[in-house]
């Protein structure tokens, strides 16, 4: 499974790099799917559980770019539907750390300043430059945006650390 994500994310950061944005490697969803594929690789839960958490919240952003009109890239397929399940699965096997909440926010947190620091502006990776187009006349100030999806990913990783054991997906 894990040199299955690997390839999943080898795919997607090649046909990235082969279109000629290179800086698209550094999206949640990309990073998140290289994760679970070394998390599972080392046996390490916090690893595949980071990626995992990234990957079931960036499904959802994935979607609603898609339905706001956002390109469809058939790979892209292999890293949010593919890396999710196999993050899951590794998830049910390496088991739950009660630390990947928080320890999930401070690495998205880290991925947005490396994101800022080493992305050109025109690529928005990680919407660390501007909203999402389709939202940005819902809430006009890229700084208030950032920090409402940056409160969403943080209740939903731990609504995620909290609600998975309760219904028995996986052990702490």
């Amino acid at each position: 499974m894990a040199a299955l994500a690997l390839l999943f994310f080898f795919i997607q950061a090649g046909l990235h790099i082969y279109r000629g944005h290179p800086g698209h490697v550094l999206w949640v969803c990309t990073v998140g799917v290289a994760m679970v594929g070394f998390g599972q690789l080392r046996g390490s839960a916090i690893l595949n559980g980071i990626g995992t958490f990234w990957l079931t919240v960036g499904l959802l952003t994935w979607l609603l770019d898609l339905t706001l009109g956002g390109e469809f890239i058939p790979t892209s397929i292999l890293t949010h539907i593919g890396g999710l399940i196999i993050g899951y699965l590794g998830m049910r096997r390496l088991g739950l750390p009660p630390q990947t909440w928080w320890t999930a926010i401070v690495s998205m947190a880290a991925l947005l300043v490396v994101s800022r620091l080493v992305t050109p502006p025109e690529l928005n990776v990680n919407l660390v430059y501007g909203a999402y187009w389709g939202t940005s006349t819902i809430v006009s100030s890229h700084w208030w945006n950032l920090a409402i999806v940056f409160a969403i990913f943080s209740t939903s990783f731990l609504t995620l650390q909290l609600g998975l054991p309760r219904i028995g997906w996986v052990r702490s």
